[in-house]
């Protein structure tokens, strides 16, 4: 694949500058229906991408596989020619020496082990409880290998692979979820588990009440506000667009103090850890957030050096500029327990999960979101499962009410948080 780049980057070289990306990924998905796995999907896809930008800025980019490279490079190049220019296009990045990371990868595991593990998956939901019937499973596996160059010597061949696990249980009209990544082998009897329990906890809910309250949010409820709104705010893009509330706030104190925030594209073992960002920038730790003051924001090339600043690694993808993307983002966890938090709560609900996150305003925070499987909290002990329940008001003005942060890490996704509790939260029945 090296010499296939070479040759992409000589002829190219000619044009404009050049950045040309492989992607080699082979993946298998269980496809199943009506509690019984009907299939395994195997899939694999050689994609290659060409990003030609000229000297005036002009910048076009072109997908297609390998073995029509010069096609892909003569598309790019029509592209960027009948494209703008932009004044603020300065250069693609430079070699740079990168980080060493640590991170595994798992290999491809056989379709049977796959079934396997899908039967673990419902035998364990089923032994929890007699009642419980499953709505949903999804399993799936990855492994790619991804190779960058460009005209600045930058060459990069980075090998990932993941396995995904999801489960949806029902019960009495109740339905709960729960799922897993992991670049190593897990448990299935653990997610089974986890799911059964919500779910039979979460039986002959009870109407709540309208009232501002304490609410405790577990992994899936916080990150899914992160995701909404937080991640795109601490964007450099969205901050020269003005599309955030913490443009013109470089310094301030924006949030609690109890609230630290890092993008950390070296973490061990992070899902989203590599060495390089996608056009070759060595990926790094920025500290965003400082015990609730802004110190920096994520930039990919293009926004960086429209700042006169250097990329902090943060490239989504060379098929459009710019394209700034978090890696791993960290909410750092306190010093008290889950255990500690809801014996501190006399009134309050504990919401596992959040329903309709799309709805939620990226750039004023505003939300209004019902809540499912979610407990009522009295007296430091959980009261009754709750239902008909939103939670609403604006998501950066929680984030400077912090009562308490949990002391444990999850990640499912680009977000890493602990459980997190807020006072004076909007409950509506």
């Amino acid at each position: 694949m090296k010499e296939l780049l070479k040759k992409i980057i000589n002829e190219g070289n000619k044009l404009g500058y050049v950045e040309a990306g492989v992607a080699v990924q082979k993946s298998s998905e269980l496809e199943y229906e009506n509690e019984l796995v009907r299939n395994v999907k195997n899939l694999s896809l050689d994609e290659l991408r060409i990003r030609i930008t000229l000297k005036d800025g002009r910048c076009g980019v072109s997908i297609s596989s390998p073995e029509e490279w010069k096609k892909c490079l003569d598309d790019a190049y029509t592209l960027a020619k009948i494209s703008n220019p932009d004044k603020d296009f300065k250069s693609i990045p430079e070699l740079k020496k990168a980080f060493p990371v640590k991170k595994q990868f798992l290999k491809l595991i056989s379709s049977d082990n796959l079934i396997k593990f899908s039967d673990e998956l419902i035998n364990s939901a089923k032994k929890y409880d007699k009642r419980i019937s499953i709505e949903d499973i999804s399993i799936s596996q990855g492994n790619s290998n991804l190779f960058l160059m460009n005209s600045n010597n930058i060459y990069n061949n980075e090998e990932s692979g993941l396995l995904s696990a999801s489960l949806s249980v029902k019960c009495g009209g109740t339905n709960a979820f729960e799922s897993h990544s992991s670049f190593n082998m897990f448990k299935p009897r653990e997610i089974a588990e986890k799911a059964s329990e919500l779910c039979i906890n979460s039986l002959n809910p009870k109407k709540y009440k309208t009232v501002k309250t304490s609410v405790i949010m577990d992994y899936y409820a916080f990150s899914s506000l992160v995701s909404a709104c937080l991640v795109g705010s601490l964007s450099g893009y969205n901050v020269q667009k003005k599309r955030s509330v913490f443009a013109e706030k470089m310094g301030e104190k924006v949030m609690d103090e109890k609230i630290t925030i890092i993008d950390n594209g070296l973490m061990e073992n992070g899902l989203f850890t590599s060495s390089r960002d996608s056009e070759g920038v060595p990926q790094q730790k920025t500290v965003l957030i400082d015990k609730g003051v802004i110190r920096n924001f994520m930039y990919d090339t293009y926004t960086a050096l429209k700042e006169n600043k250097e990329s902090t690694g943060n490239c989504g993808s060379i098929s459009s500029r710019p394209s700034v993307e978090e890696t791993n983002f960290i909410i750092k966890k306190g010093d008290i327990s889950f255990e500690e938090i809801v014996k501190d709560v006399k009134n309050g609900l504990y919401v596992t999960n959040v329903i309709g996150e799309h709805t939620v305003n990226p750039v004023s925070g505003d939300f209004s979101l019902p809540v499912i499987n979610s407990f009522s909290v009295k007296n430091g002990e959980m009261s009754f499962p709750v239902k008909d329940t939103m939670i609403s008001g604006n998501f950066f003005e929680l984030l400077k009410n912090v009562r308490y942060i949990g002391n444990k890490y999850r990640q499912e996704n680009s977000v890493v948080c602990p459980v997190v509790c807020f006072d004076n939260v909007q409950a509506v029945c």
